[in-house]
């Protein structure tokens, strides 16, 4: 039987890492930097997450002089087969294809990754299966690309305050407002009108983003996420110190309007960008990747021989802390046990309360009674 290439085990491997199951009612986790943030909650009423989102610091095929950051969340469509398994086969794929891209420019790059990436969950679901797509690839020398397919969203927060949307929904009435018409009446209003994995015939908007000056923060968010409306997200972001406490906020926020969806979400900071590229100049021998609960590091197969390659592909792996509190407090609970008994909850969600109320927080007292309303919820909705 033929080995397989390194591209696709690379693929393979981070495909299996998504898919791995966690039991956290809400993660929020950093990569590299406090401003660079990922999270994601399955939300009161769905009970399994469909939600993937990945942030990624790599080189490419024929760019070793040139970094990127790659920021994606996909939204596998509930409603179709295997949803969170459409999402996991779509990121691993668009990773895998644009680190072996051969395109010199960033958005050819994320584009016709993305196209392939339809492609290969085409392949495999024939149609009945798909996820949303939005995705920001940001390069060395400030290019920055973004496309969407879907109803997942992009905003963008300027130095001066100025907040708006600019992706584009792909439902009936997110085409009528691109072309500033009124939402339409009908039943099937919301429904994706594209998607990843319809096969042929997929057109991902192309973001424009040439002036970037003045952007202090990209967001990507899933419906879950956005459904609080536009001004909650942007008074979240512009009263939080950085990035992780506003992604813990704006998720938490979403449960407490009633947590009627899985909510994903990343945010980031453009200028901490910069820096991290200036830092990390020499960083090639790894494809580094964060997900809501943990990191996935990957020997760069670009730069090494297959067999090298192999024979070194053991990917480090950090279990998920119970996120709940922030993690600057000393102590953290210990990772959720899907075999703990009913008490053996309670008694840890007791102490995690203790540990809340003696934590110092970063900013005020706020954080402090989301952190305890979440834990007081946890416990009652235990008891029923």
């Amino acid at each position: 039987m033929p080995m397989a290439s390194p591209k696709i085990t690379f693929q393979s491997s981070l495909e299996a890492w998504l898919l791995k199951p966690f039991y956290n009612e809400i993660s929020v986790n950093s990569a590299l930097d406090r401003n660079l943030s990922i999270g994601s909650s399955v939300g009161l009423v769905r009970k399994d997450n469909q939600d993937k989102a990945i942030i990624s610091k790599f080189h490419s095929r024929n760019s070793r002089d040139k970094s990127y950051i790659l920021f994606a969340i996909a939204d596998g469509m509930g409603g179709m087969a295997e949803g969170a398994s459409c999402a996991s086969l779509l990121l691993s794929s668009l990773l895998a294809e644009i680190i072996d891209s051969k395109e010199n420019d960033t958005f050819d790059k994320l584009r016709s990754a993305s196209i392939i990436a339809n492609d290969v969950v085409y392949k495999k679901y024939s149609g009945m299966g798909g996820s949303t797509l939005s995705a920001i690839l940001i390069d060395s020398y400030s290019n920055i690309a973004a496309i969407n397919i879907g109803d997942s969203r992009i905003y963008k927060c300027n130095n001066d305050g100025g907040f708006v949307q600019i992706s584009v929904d792909d439902t009936i009435d997110g085409q009528l407002a691109a072309i500033n018409k009124k939402p339409s009446m009908m039943a099937e209003s919301n429904r994706l009108v594209q998607y990843v994995g319809m096969g042929e015939g997929i057109d991902p908007h192309e973001i424009v983003l040439e002036n970037n000056i003045d952007v202090k923060n990209f967001i990507i968010t899933t419906d879950g996420s956005h459904y609080v409306g536009g001004k909650t997200i942007e008074l979240l972001l512009k009263n939080s110190p950085n990035s992780y406490t506003f992604i813990s906020r704006l998720i938490t926020h979403s449960l407490w309007c009633g947590g009627r969806d899985n909510a994903t979400a990343i945010c980031l900071s453009l200028n901490e960008i910069k820096n991290i590229f200036q830092r990390d100049k020499n960083s090639k021998e790894l494809i580094q990747i964060w997900n809501p609960y943990g990191k996935y590091a990957y020997h760069n197969y670009l730069l090494q021989s297959a067999a090298h390659h192999i024979a070194g592909n053991s990917p480090s792996y950090k279990k998920p802390p119970q996120v709940l509190v922030d993690p600057n407090i000393s102590e953290k609970a210990p990772p959720a046990n899907p075999r703990q008994t009913k008490t053996e909850k309670v008694r840890g969600k007791k102490k995690l309360k203790e540990q809340s109320k003696l934590a110092p927080v970063e900013k005020d007292k706020a954080d402090d009674n989301v952190q305890l309303e979440i834990i007081d919820y946890l416990e009652k909705k235990d008891e029923k």
